[in-house]
């Protein structure tokens, strides 16, 4: 019976040791992305810069909630979802949308797309949130926008599918 104990506590403490030695020396062999961005070569702007590409698109108004590309019909479309605050007025409101959008087209190369499908949504006072507008631009609208001599504020007037809370245009 003693010969038989012992060689279990052998067998034991061998794969005990198996075991550490395995966990010990298990290093990562991933890279350490965070290390790799902030190299003591990179210069402050060049890190900046390379913060901003790995961003994404932003908006000047409000809070970017989702970019959705889609292909409809052969057309590159995109849905792009917002969260905007209340200004000083309805005008204010529902106009900062166009500058978004505008400022999506004319530099952060949404120009690209065949259609884009915006919507914004809002807090209530009851603490819900819900869309307050919402509009489509076609291509043609687009590429007018993207020529950088369309007046932002003006593009009420010739989206498609303009949708805007009744409260709001009051």
């Amino acid at each position: 019976m003693k010969k038989r104990t012992k060689k279990w506590w052998v067998a034991a403490v061998a794969a005990l040791l198996v075991l550490i030695t395995a966990v010990g020396c298990g290093g990562s062999e991933e890279p350490n992305d965070q290390a790799a961005d902030q190299s003591p070569t990179a210069t402050a702007e060049e890190q900046e810069v390379k913060d901003d590409d790995q961003a994404g698109p932003s908006l000047e108004y409000g809070e970017l909630l989702e970019v959705n590309e889609n292909e409809i019909d052969g057309k590159a479309v995109v849905v792009v979802k917002a969260k905007i605050e209340p200004q000083a007025n309805n005008k204010m409101t529902i106009d900062q949308n166009y500058y978004n959008a505008a400022d999506l087209i004319e530099t952060q190369g949404f120009d690209k797309y065949d259609e884009i499908q915006y919507w914004a949504v809002a807090d209530m006072t009851d603490g819900s949130e819900s869309k307050v507008v919402a509009f489509t631009l076609d291509k043609d609208l687009i590429e007018r926008v993207a020529a950088g001599s369309f007046p932002a504020n003006t593009l009420g007037d010739y989206v498609t599918d303009l949708w805007i809370l009744p409260s709001l245009e009051q």
